[in-house]
């Protein structure tokens, strides 16, 4: 399987009480093809987890998710490749411009 920076992909890990697999947002991919994700929640639950994913947005079809999602800020988890269950969609247009921004890569 063939990633790319801003896919969002499913993976089991566990977040605040939850234990099941959930979408993720690869926002880096190390030499060694280990990827560093951040976690994403239909809840939200802090204010690290500051970045809104609108199911309203003109480029949210492209996610391939289902609801309104909010990425966490942090933690950044290091997984391996082949712990990923499914590829989802990714961030695309107008929507990846302002995670862009929001992460820093701008």
């Amino acid at each position: 399987m063939a990633f790319s920076i801003y896919q969002i992909c499913l993976y089991k890990f566990p977040l605040e009480k939850a234990d099941y697999p959930r979408p993720c947002i690869i926002v880096d991919i190390a030499s060694n093809g280990i990827l560093a994700v951040l976690p994403l929640s239909t809840k939200q639950y802090n204010q690290s987890q500051i970045f809104k994913i609108d199911r309203e947005h003109a480029d949210f079809t492209a996610t391939g998710l289902t609801e309104t999602s909010y990425v966490f800020g942090s933690p950044v988890l290091d997984i391996a490749p082949e712990k990923v269950i499914k590829t989802m969609g990714a961030l695309t247009g107008e929507l990846r411009s302002q995670f862009e921004v929001w992460i820093g890569n701008d």
